[in-house]
């Protein structure tokens, strides 16, 4: 049964955790990402042996950090979550061995004594009540024990969904009750990346937006409810995310296909973020389709079909323009998709009224050299070429006051489907830039501390064409453009050669130290660039290790 469709798909009202804990619907929670116990040197991961699961080491490290993270008052009504029966029940005995009185309640667990466990954990007499229920693959959802005021979390993270629904046994308001803790040891699983998927409520599966949840903490946890782990489990945590998969076809298509259940039609771009769903950027960056377009185009046959060369402005324009990163040739392309052709004027009133920013003329001159995709390359016929250059694409005309539609432009406008995508693309692209530009500042063209691919760097720039990356290496500059860009790896891997582990690092909050390429000297170029830099801007872009894939953090301008 559609239940979506018998409603015409309108949502009467929808509440998640986040805004139930703004409202004060919901006890406050204490979240703490502990470090799993190592035992002799394993630590505990998604492979771990049984009888390590229930070894006295762990019983000892668990029932440690239980007493020192507490309860909100003396008495701990507490539930764990296990990943194994056998394990459920032997860590059940091993606590009563500690002195406390627990019970174990699996799926064969009747109704009868179900219910019988939850009474004696809400009873106020000491004679008979429980101090923890041991549980595996039951209490996740369908019970009600506001008195829970302890949740212990012995599992990997399977679902984000999941791990919502276990620590949200305990966030129920009660008498004596004023807030949750919630222990989760965090051993070597694969799946950590989901923990701050659940905790923050971040449906968006972008790598990045991840990480930064992760090392603001408690930052966007509303009231007073906080997030905590220690060291080891936010490595342990950042080095899942780093490794996860995070936009396998499978589960872009099954995305996809909830979200089209809800709303009763193919989802656009923006429906993705109306929805706070996935990043659909996730289906542009994906290998195999490239465009948001090719992928609808595979999911829904009856769509119209494009030619060609419509097909190829697509994925060109959502991986070149419509990136999120440099607003001013998306914010062209949308007043030319609406009315044919833009005055330069306006684009420049626009950024100013819209994102208060001011962008030079070599940012305006560029516009219609990128709009026409002359800056990013192809490997075509045995050499690097610009995407102008091998598809010879129609695409924008300026006479210096004005942009206008060209040829295969004008296709597009003209086929109401085709200009719907390109539109929704574009929405998408400044929808995203708006977002980020909420959160941090914009800087000589640049989002403060947000990631850059070193080509979309030296395009914001406003070079005229794309480098091979390796020609980058740890720096570039123009003299034509008075920009001189470094980029630093932070920490370099062990088994580089000696001459290019450079000793880069932040003396302190306000100096870096940098090195230049071997066999440089004061009359070398760049440092004679950098020694009369009255004419220069320096920027510098930092990566914490080629673990964090290609792209590297702005950090700003500099002074030698």
């Amino acid at each position: 049964m559609d239940v979506f469709k018998l409603f015409d798909y309108n949502i009467a009202y929808e509440i998640r955790l986040q805004r139930a804990l703004e409202e004060d619907m919901l006890v406050p929670f204490h979240y703490y990402g502990v470090t799993e116990v190592q035992i002799n040197g394993q630590t505990i991961s998604d492979v771990t042996d049984f009888n390590l699961l229930v070894s006295d080491a762990r019983v000892k490290h668990i029932i440690e950090k239980a007493r020192f993270y507490g309860v909100d008052h003396d008495e701990v009504r507490g539930l764990v979550f296990c990943s194994k029966n056998e394990e459920c029940e032997q860590l059940a005995k091993k606590f009563k061995d500690f002195g406390y009185r627990t019970i174990a309640l699996s799926a064969s667990t009747s109704e009868e004594n179900r219910a019988s466990a939850i009474d004696h954990l809400e009873s106020s007499n000491s004679a008979d009540k429980l101090d923890y229920i041991f549980t595996v693959d039951i209490f996740n959802e369908g019970i009600d024990i506001p008195s829970v005021n302890q949740i212990i979390l012995l599992r990997p993270t399977q679902s984000a969904i999941v791990f919502v629904q276990q620590f949200g046994r305990g966030l129920r308001k009660a008498d004596n009750k004023s807030y949750l803790t919630v222990i989760d040891f965090i051993g070597n699983y694969s799946n950590n990346f989901l923990v701050p998927i659940a905790l923050y409520g971040d449906k968006s599966y972008n790598r990045e937006a991840i990480r930064k949840l992760v090392a603001g903490g408690s930052i966007t946890i509303p009231g007073s409810s906080t997030v905590d782990f220690d060291k080891i489990a936010k490595e342990r945590i950042f080095d899942a995310i780093n490794k996860a998969a995070l936009q396998k076809k499978r589960v872009l298509i099954e995305d996809y296909k909830l979200l089209k259940f809800r709303i009763g039609r193919p989802p656009l771009m923006m429906d993705f973020v109306l929805h706070d769903s996935r990043d659909p950027f996730q289906y542009v960056e994906h290998k195999k389709i490239r465009s948001y377009y090719n992928f609808l185009k595979e999911m829904e046959p009856g769509l119209p079909v494009l030619n060609e060369r419509v097909s190829l402005i697509f994925e060109f324009y959502a991986s070149q323009i419509n990136n999120r990163q440099r607003i001013q040739d998306s914010v062209a392309l949308q007043g030319l998709l609406k009315n044919g052709r833009v005055s330069v004027n306006n684009v420049i009133e626009r950024l100013f009224e819209d994102f208060q920013i001011n962008i030079d003329q070599a940012s305006i001159d560029t516009i219609q050299a990128n709009l026409n995709l002359q800056f990013g390359t192809i490997n075509h016929e045995n050499r690097l070429q610009t995407i102008q250059e091998v598809h010879k694409l129609k695409l924008v005309k300026s006479n210096g006051e004005f942009f206008e539609v060209d040829e295969d432009l004008i296709e597009v406008r003209e086929n109401e489907f085709a200009r719907n995508i390109l539109e929704d693309n574009t929405r998408y692209s400044i929808q995203r830039f708006t977002e980020i530009l909420h959160t941090t500042e914009f800087d000589n063209g640049f989002l403060l501390y947000e990631r850059y691919g070193r080509n979309e760097v030296l395009k914001i720039l406003n070079w005229k064409k794309q480098m091979v990356p390796l020609n980058i290496s740890g720096y570039v500059y123009s003299t034509e453009l008075s920009a001189f860009v470094i980029f630093v790896t932070y920490h370099k891997k062990e088994d580089i050669a000696a001459t290019i582990k450079y000793e880069d690092g932040f003396e302190n909050n306000h100096e870096f130290k940098w090195m230049s390429k071997l066999d440089r000297n004061l009359n070398s170029p760049e440092i004679r660039i950098l020694k009369n830099r009255r004419e220069f801007k320096v920027y510098l872009f930092i990566k914490k290790s080629d673990d964090e894939e290609s792209d590297h953090y702005y950090m700003g301008t500099v002074k030698p």
